[in-house]
């Protein structure tokens, strides 16, 4: 009924055999999308603000939300449907800066600080407003980067670089969030905290300096300043030598900086 966009009857349908559907989240999911689809925004608000409250996390529902509130124009979407979301997790931002203006962008964030009360401890939430404020230029921007990059950093999870690649076709961005973690080095070089701002009890862990110059060494890789990013890499493994996950950081630095047997010899070290 979708595909031949029967979307009353596909409701109708949804609607009379909800006793009968095993799949109750598949069910209000297509719910909402039929409602979506058959100009029934308000019901679809309703469903979807439901969803969020259940996984905010799901992407698709924050899509689904922008849609019903008309933040989102359903073209924009149907150009990203047919492209595999988690080989392009930048394609909010491609959104955003190709399809979504200023007034819309500033409704989101306004809906994604709204969220936030509720789910302080969404993910999701913190990556999308990065995305959103980096489009705009915000004061926000760098306060929202440093929230997120703390809890990663806290955790030591090594993607953190990956996660915020997508911002780097951003010029100005890029020098803010290298500036960023050049100034959490120092600090906790200095003081083992994050900022000399923050207070005696947010002590950073002994591991945090090391996921901090291995984001750099990412950073510098990324821009061709391969030296800077040896730099990095080295006082990294100086630091932990044990961690596996810096051998392949350096390994991709002296494949970008031409010295392909070296970058060899340190994958192999990585695989061991």
């Amino acid at each position: 009924l979708e595909e031949g966009k029967q979307f009353a009857k596909a409701i109708d349908l949804l609607l009379a055999k909800d006793g009968r559907i095993l799949d109750k989240l598949g069910a209000q999911e297509a719910l909402a999308r039929m409602y979506l689809k058959s100009d029934q925004a308000g019901k679809a608000e309703e469903i979807y603000r439901t969803l969020l409250d259940r996984n905010p996390e799901n992407s698709r529902y924050h899509d689904g939300l922008f849609q019903a509130l008309g933040l989102i124009p359903a073209s924009a979407l149907e150009t990203t449907s047919n492209v595999n979301q988690a080989m392009k997790k930048n394609y909010f931002l491609d959104l955003l800066t190709t399809s979504i203006g200023a007034e819309p962008r500033a409704k989101m964030v306004q809906e994604y600080e709204a969220l936030r009360e509720k789910h302080p401890k969404c993910i999701a939430f913190m990556r999308r407003l990065i995305d959103l404020q980096c489009c705009d230029n915000g004061g926000g921007f760098v306060a929202s980067v440093d929230a997120y990059a703390r809890l990663w950093l806290n955790k030591g999870i090594p993607s953190l670089f990956a996660s915020l690649r997508g911002l780097y076709g951003k010029g100005a961005s890029v020098a803010e969030i290298g500036k960023l973690f050049e100034g959490y080095e120092a600090s906790l070089r200095s003081c083992g905290k994050f900022s000399s701002a923050d207070g005696d009890d947010e002590k950073a862990g002994p591991d945090v300096l090391v996921w901090v110059l291995a984001y750099l060494a990412q950073h510098y890789d990324h821009q061709g300043q391969w030296q800077v990013a040896l730099e990095k890499v080295d006082a990294a493994m100086a630091h932990t030598p044990t961690l596996i996950e810096l051998y392949t950081i350096k390994s991709k630095i002296m494949k970008h900086a031409g010295d392909l047997k070296e970058a060899a010899s340190l994958s192999d070290q990585a695989r061991q």
